[in-house]
């Protein structure tokens, strides 16, 4: 069964949970990218799972309308975008043997674990949308490079984009490239590593700053099999709609486990007993979205993996 904790013996369960510990330690991906894009406000009074965005164009420039002459009235453009939210769910189902047996992994691990995985799974929604931006710089078969970090720069500035401080989010892969490039290309006296103190108050996955770009990698960037898909972009680019349990409170029937998470939690997790399968059952639930905001705030940087 799929995520399934079952128990072999005593042995093999203690290697497996040692196994285990090191390699989520070496393959989990925290990244959160959520504080690199536009959180728009909850459906709250929709009655839908759809929130319009609307989208106001300040394009128009004065004239000089003559002497004793009316102004005339003008229509500001208007438009809208739309962000769904729909249910994300993981489920754990840890055995009465496994339990009983002592295993390092815990309820309150696989709880946790829970909260990881939706952390993961924003974080993969977030890196397949910056695929979509119509501008784009490189294409299949690529290496990064810093020409063409410098392409998705003038590609960015060529829509008129005011925001000096946009996300590099690359793979990886693409930023071991890039970091390549720097150094036979003279960039890395532009670049800023890391330090603690930016540490401490970036997200993780912060590797430092180049011309004014925070660059974040994550494992979550999307993948065809054959490239990655970065990408620069301003965070209005994209919005993220995330239902807070305080709003899922307020329509969804009675549930104690949902009662005793904090209203601005945006994920809860729900503990049932399977008796007949001697089972105990974690389901991890939330409801979530991201749509493409604005298109001119973003370019999408496509290289082989």
């Amino acid at each position: 069964m799929t995520n399934e904790v079952s128990y072999a013996n005593q042995a093999d369960l203690r290697i497996a949970s040692v196994l285990m510990a090191e390699a989520h330690e070496l393959l989990v991906n925290k990244v959160d990218l959520r504080s690199t894009v536009w959180s728009v406000p909850s459906t709250a009074g929709q009655a839908s799972l759809a929130r319009k965005i609307p989208q106001v164009s300040f394009d128009d420039v004065m004239a000089a309308p003559g002497e004793v002459t009316a102004v005339a009235p003008t229509a500001l453009g208007d438009a809208s975008k739309t962000v769904t939210a729909a249910r994300q769910a993981l489920r754990y189902d840890p055995s009465d043997e496994y339990l009983i047996s002592g295993g390092p992994v815990g309820v309150e691990d696989l709880g946790k674990g829970l909260y990881y995985g939706y952390i993961r799974r924003a974080a993969a929604l977030i890196g397949d949308i910056v695929d979509g931006f119509t501008a784009t710089s490189s294409s299949s078969g690529n290496v990064l490079t810093v020409d063409l970090v410098m392409g998705a720069i003038i590609a960015y500035e060529q829509n008129d984009n005011v925001d000096s401080n946009p996300t590099l989010l690359l793979s990886p892969k693409q930023f071991t490239d890039f970091q390549s490039s720097l150094r036979g290309e003279g960039g890395s006296a532009q670049y800023q590593a890391a330090t603690e103190a930016m540490q401490s108050v970036k997200p993780q996955g912060f590797k430092g700053t180049w011309r004014g770009m925070q660059i974040i990698t994550s494992a979550s960037v999307k993948n065809d099999g054959t490239d990655d898909f970065g990408a620069l972009y301003s965070m209005k680019a994209v919005a993220l709609l995330e239902l807070s349990v305080g709003a899922l409170r307020a329509v969804i029937p009675s549930n104690e486990f949902m009662n005793i998470a904090q209203a601005g939690d945006v994920m809860f997790v729900e503990k049932q007993r399977d008796a007949d399968k001697a089972l105990t059952e974690l389901v991890g639930n939330a409801y979530m979205g991201v749509a493409l905001n604005e298109d001119e705030l973003g370019v999408t940087i496509q290289t082989v993996d």
